[in-house]
């Protein structure tokens, strides 16, 4: 497998794990996104329509390669996804918790009251790095909490 599929085969799996009972409305939008990441021309597609959008939202580039995946769950996930990993570095100002694992800094997982999420960076394809930096993931994760 190359280094690429399974760096992003490692990482849907851990945001995936949060697909549940509550889903995502209006919690992220296009707008947002592009704001955020400086990009134009994101859109958000279907859950599966391509490899690794296995989110509540899906948002791709304007290539239609994977951009960014997020997952709006019952906060009980919130516990069940720290204990899957050995580090991770606490986000302060973020909803009541947050915390990106240290081996997938292109994750961020949160919770305030009683809705977890979480995004996950798609990757590049040319460089196999994650196309959203950690400050990025951060504002989106201050934008989600705000609305849910």
């Amino acid at each position: 497998m190359p280094p690429m599929t399974r760096r992003l085969s490692l990482t849907l799996p851990l945001v995936a794990l949060m697909a549940g009972t509550a889903h995502a409305a209006n919690e992220l939008t296009v707008a947002d996104v592009e704001a955020v990441s400086g990009l134009s021309g994101v859109a958000l597609i279907g859950k599966n329509e391509i490899p690794g959008a296995g989110g509540d939202l899906n948002f791709v580039r304007a290539d239609r390669k994977l951009l960014l995946l997020v997952n709006i769950a019952d906060a009980s996930n919130y516990t069940a996804a720290k204990q899957q990993f050995d580090k991770i570095t606490v986000i302060p100002g973020i909803g009541d918790e947050a915390f990106t694992p240290d081996a997938f800094a292109w994750v961020l997982y949160g919770r305030k009251g009683g809705r977890f999420f979480g995004l996950g960076s798609g990757l590049d394809p040319a460089t196999g790095n994650p196309i959203l930096n950690a400050p990025q993931l951060q504002r989106l994760g201050k934008l989600i909490v705000g609305r849910i």
